[in-house]
């Protein structure tokens, strides 16, 4: 009995150990479930501030790439802002600035054309007779670009066409002495009238022939000296000395160029409103930047040339400082009736850079920036511009390349910075 008894008591307190554990167990699990909801509500919170941080995030960065976008628009039609050139070099490359303006512009036609000498101011000057140039005789012969004087002595020539040209001077001289004999006779009433005019008639015709040639009387021995035909400078020399020539070879060109020729040709489109009188016209010219102006009028083609459909207008231009040369290709602009009125810029700080116009506008007493242009009409002195520049900024109108320059040193060192 002893030992039944202790086996029970035994078992009733291994049910009461179970009994307090599995509650214990419960009441811990419920409270494990609780804190897990609260941790998984914190985790839901969480994640929803990390959403609306990141959203916050986000749009503050495309808030910023929008900015960054607007910066780099601007960037690009201002990309030169801090272009800096100082004072000093300003000066020393004669750069100058002008004021951006609302005003009109005119309307125009545009015209190609070419720069030409006036009628009657060039002349060539050909070998009338084959011959030989002599070296010890031309040596000193002028070149291009040096000024003669009609008359002046441009080369001398050796015929050598089968002694015709001595056998001419010779009878010149033969008949110059007939006449004087016969003026001698003539005044001592030795030989009739009749005698002294055929005399003299024979000796004109013999000096026409000798002139024909380029030579004179005047000219000593038996070699014809060639001579320039009018005042200007020489164009063209062809003469070596020491060489052979043909009859007809051309060896100098001269002309005069203090005046020159525009010869603009007009669209056919635009030929009815060309003005016969008192039209004028600015044009440029290869190699440089400013408009030249036209001093007058000379002619109105009165027909279209039918190969190109244009209408031949030309000007003449004055050219005492000799900047123009014959041959140039020229960009004429011709004012007819009408105006744009918009902001205006000279046409000289307009620059081409890849195709695309820009001018450079002084920001600041050392800086610049580089503006792309969208540009309107144009009178070839100043052209309206519809967008890159605004009333009273400063654009350069001459030393616009020694700013470019600076701007790409000023890129080279930013990038090598970069870097």
């Amino acid at each position: 009995m002893p030992t039944s008894r202790a086996l029970l008591t035994c078992l009733l307190a291994l049910l009461l150990v179970a009994g307090g554990c599995g509650s214990d167990q419960s009441h811990d699990h419920s409270h494990d479930e609780h804190n897990g909801a609260e941790v998984h509500d914190d985790h839901d919170h969480d994640e929803h501030g990390h959403d609306h941080d990141h959203d916050d995030h986000e749009d503050e960065h495309d808030h910023d790439h929008d900015d960054h976008e607007d910066d780099h628009d601007h960037a690009q039609e201002d990309h030169a802002s801090g272009i800096h050139l100082s004072v000093a070099d300003q000066e020393a490359i004669g750069l100058v600035v002008d004021t951006v303006r609302t005003g009109e512009v005119s309307a125009t036609i545009s015209a190609s054309g070419t720069i030409e000498p006036v009628a009657g101011r060039q002349a060539v000057v050909a070998a009338p007779t084959a011959g030989l140039i002599r070296a010890d005789q031309n040596l000193e012969a002028p070149v291009p670009g040096d000024r003669v004087q009609a008359g002046q002595v441009l080369a001398v020539l050796a015929p050598t066409d089968d002694g015709s040209y001595a056998e001419l001077k010779a009878r010149v001289e033969r008949l110059q002495r007939d006449v004087d004999r016969a003026e001698r006779l003539y005044a001592d009433q030795a030989i009739p009238e009749r005698r002294l005019i055929e005399a003299r008639h024979d000796l004109e015709v013999a000096q026409a022939s000798l002139e024909s040639l380029g030579g004179s009387a005047d000219d000593e021995g038996y070699d014809l000296t060639l001579r320039a035909p009018l005042d200007g400078w020489v164009q063209e020399r062809m003469l070596t000395p020491g060489t052979h020539v043909a009859t007809g070879d051309r060896l100098f060109t001269v002309a005069n160029t203090a005046s020159v020729w525009l010869r603009a040709h007009v669209p056919a489109a635009s030929a009815a409103q060309i003005r016969n009188e008192g039209q004028q016209a600015t044009f440029t010219v290869e190699g440089y930047d400013e408009p030249f102006a036209t001093a007058a009028l000379v002619s109105v083609g009165s027909a279209i040339d039918p190969d190109d459909r244009t209408l031949p207008v030309v000007f003449r231009v004055d050219n005492r400082d000799g900047r123009l040369k014959i041959g140039m290709l020229a960009e004429a602009r011709l004012p007819v009736e009408g105006a744009t009125r918009g902001v205006t810029i000279p046409a000289t700080a307009i620059r081409t850079e890849d195709g695309i116009p820009v001018a450079y506008v002084r920001t600041h007493e050392d800086a610049f920036a580089r503006r792309v242009l969208r540009l309107g009409p144009s009178d070839g002195v100043h052209t309206i511009v519809e967008g890159g520049v605004e009333p009273g900024e400063a654009v350069v109108t001459r030393g616009a390349y020694q700013v470019y320059l600076a701007s790409v040193d000023t890129e080279a060192g930013g990038h090598h910075h970069h870097h």
